[in-house]
């Protein structure tokens, strides 16, 4: 986009990404807007993936493109006739003309419509796909209309102005239909926002005299969106190893530490990260060793760690399958093996379990010795106290309970063997990933064993994988699983709001889908008191959107975080203003 004139001039052809970005020094300036300047300079530019996931709905790239400025017409180029003529065969395929290759694909519904499914495709006239009677999701929300051109509109028409900052802290937002994730739907809603909280939803309300009023008629409003797992905050640019924090790496147990003695309030990943309406996350440590540290549920907006906190050790984070046995087997340490995961897991608690009962016993003699002293014979002096352990130490609120175990396992032994460490050591478990917990939906029902699924895009791509299908959260959700939905990325956490459409076009109802992005997620780590619902008293995290905020091509009208209006720019919308 930089250099858009020249590619131009020379009639050079551009295949770009729709929106990743920032995995390498050299992609660091990578945009989503990107296709649509380019397009708007009448190069032709295709979008490709790069990904055999993504390739599968090289569509809904296309859809993320227009969000960002393509129009309708380029976006569809962009995945068909721009392809073709640089590849030089718009002579056979690329559009339905006469005399070209029968190449043709039939959608259940528009192309850049997130919910839509491939139906038919043939190929040189054959069908070689046809998706027959599986039934397809009725009743959804209607897309909006795709953008019509030219691409790359001006800024403005993309990054709506931002709320005036009110020094009282009151703001009202009027006229809207609000999701409130507390009740129905209310019509003709009013939100009323007073020092960071909210103070009122619902209908009839009149804003009071102080507060900065914002017409948000025609809009919807729901909780903000909270990404359930992600290293947001501790990773940066994935190749450069001096801005990743997220991975100790040293030995298998590290539960002691924590997430938020990295977490870097001033990422760019953040800003970019808000722009499809996330407000909230779970900032985890990685996967690699089996006791990984406890996560933190951090708003995103602060300017430090005591500002963004939502809540410090929100989970133990535990990983069981492939991560940590390849890195400790290529070392020739243990765990090796899924046995050997479970016995350092195992061990770990037996030792923090006596452990705990050592200082019990340690308290107990004290206790004694500080009420008889030496007339009790204790001439000795007071008990000296065990030895401290912070590994010990920091496992022992997942022992009692105070703090849930967040365990990582996506084939079904492995969820079988959290299920069982959770009962042999009475923790309050949190299956995470969950790629086969369709097989044991009954099982995680009735345990009352909450899910945060996710990916939904997990392709059968290892051997921990082979059992993913893409309506696992439709049919955990229908077995009675309390779900959250998870990106389980970094640097693209803004992809969340797609992949819970991803579960919706497989049988996920919408409602379900977005509690599983605001009010599951906040209950499943111990914050719905805080966020995560509009309810009175509670943070006042919140989105307005001029559409369903699952489809790319609904926009983010207006962000708020604890109250606070956030602008709705970025890193990466200063790239397009400047080179617009």
């Amino acid at each position: 986009y930089k250099i858009a004139d020249e590619l131009k001039r020379r009639d050079i052809a551009v295949a770009t990404f729709a929106q990743w970005w920032g995995f390498k020094v050299e992609a660091w300036d990578g945009i989503p807007h990107n296709a649509a300047l380019l397009a708007r300079k009448g190069v032709r530019v295709s979008l490709h993936s790069d990904s055999g996931n993504l390739v599968q709905r090289l569509y809904t790239e296309a859809a993320v493109a227009a969000r960002y400025g393509l129009s309708e017409e380029d976006a569809l180029r962009a995945i068909t006739l721009n392809a073709a003529s640089a590849l030089g065969l718009e002579d056979r395929i690329g559009s339905l003309d006469v005399g070209k290759d029968a190449d043709i694909a039939i959608f259940t519904r528009h192309p850049l419509d997130v919910y839509t499914l491939v139906a038919t495709t043939l190929i040189d006239g054959e069908v070689v796909y046809d998706r027959g009677a599986i039934p397809t999701p009725a009743g959804l929300p209607s897309p909006p209309p795709p953008p019509q051109g030219p691409s790359a509109p001006p800024p403005a028409d993309l990054v709506p102005a931002s709320i005036p900052l009110n020094e009282s802290g009151l703001y009202a937002f009027t006229g809207a239909r609000l999701h409130t994730m507390a009740g129905p739907p209310v019509d003709n809603g009013t939100v009323i926002v007073e020092n960071g909280t909210i103070r009122e939803a619902g209908a009839g309300l009149r804003p009071p005299a102080r507060a900065t009023v914002i017409d948000a008629r025609g809009l919807l409003i729901f909780p903000g969106f909270i990404e359930s797992h992600t290293s947001l905050g501790l990773s940066e640019i994935d190749l450069v190893p001096a801005m990743r924090d997220e991975d100790e790496g040293a030995e298998p147990v590290a539960p002691q530490l924590r997430a938020m003695d990295a977490y870097y309030t001033e990422s760019d990943l953040i800003p970019v990260t808000r722009l499809h309406g996330l407000t909230a996350a779970f900032a985890a440590p990685g996967e690699g060793d089996v006791f990984a540290g406890a996560g933190a549920i951090v708003h995103l907006d602060g300017g430090s760690p005591d500002q963004v906190l939502v809540r410090d050790g929100a989970a133990l984070v535990v990983n069981l399958g492939e991560p940590p046995q390849a890195r400790f087997g290529a070392r020739h340490q243990s765990p090796a093996t899924r046995m050997g995961t479970a016995a350092v897991v195992r061990d770990a608690f037996t030792k923090a379990r006596d452990y705990q009962a050592k200082w019990a016993d340690y308290e107990a003699k004290k206790k004694e010795y500080e009420t008889k002293g030496p007339a009790a014979g204790k001439e000795s002096g007071p008990p000296a106290p065990p030895e401290r352990d912070l590994k010990m130490e920091a496992l022992l609120p997942a022992l009692s309970g105070k703090m849930p175990v967040f365990a990582r396992a996506h084939r079904v032994d492995d969820i079988l063997t959290a299920v069982r460490l959770a009962d042999e050591f009475h923790l309050r478990l949190v299956i995470s990933h969950g790629t086969e917990a369709y097989k044991v939906a009954a099982l995680l029902a009735a345990r009352n064993i909450p899910v945060v699924v996710g990916p939904i895009t997990v392709q059968p791509e290892s051997i921990e994988t082979l059992g993913a299908i893409y309506d696992n959260a439709a049919r955990l959700s229908r077995a009675g699983v309390k779900i959250a939905i998870q990106s389980g990325e970094t640097l693209n956490a803004r992809m969340l709001p797609y992949e819970a459409a991803l579960a919706v076009a497989y049988g996920l109802p919408w409602e379900q889908a977005i509690r599983a992005l605001t009010v599951n997620p906040a209950e499943i780590f111990g914050v719905a008191d805080r966020i995560g619902s509009l309810r009175p008293g509670l943070d006042a995290d919140l989105i307005a959107t001029d559409g369903d905020p699952l489809q790319p091509l609904a926009r983010l009208r207006h962000l708020m975080i604890k109250g606070r209006p956030v602008p709705l720019t970025s890193r990466q919308t200063a790239l397009y203003e400047k080179w617009r």
